[in-house]
């Protein structure tokens, strides 16, 4: 893991959590994981270059 924040506004929690992968198929399992935790809505892949 390379870093986490999270914010609230009227009970919402927005949050990014930037972790490093092996590839993309590391990347891909680890968006499908994280999409069937209760709650979590969106997961996007943010290319840091």
């Amino acid at each position: 893991m390379r870093s986490i924040s999270f914010d609230t506004e009227d009970g919402i929690f927005d949050g990014t959590i930037m972790v490093f992968v092996h590839d993309a198929k590391h990347l891909s399992h680890l968006i499908d994981n994280l999409m069937k935790v209760k709650g979590v809505t969106s997961v996007t892949r943010i290319d840091n270059n």
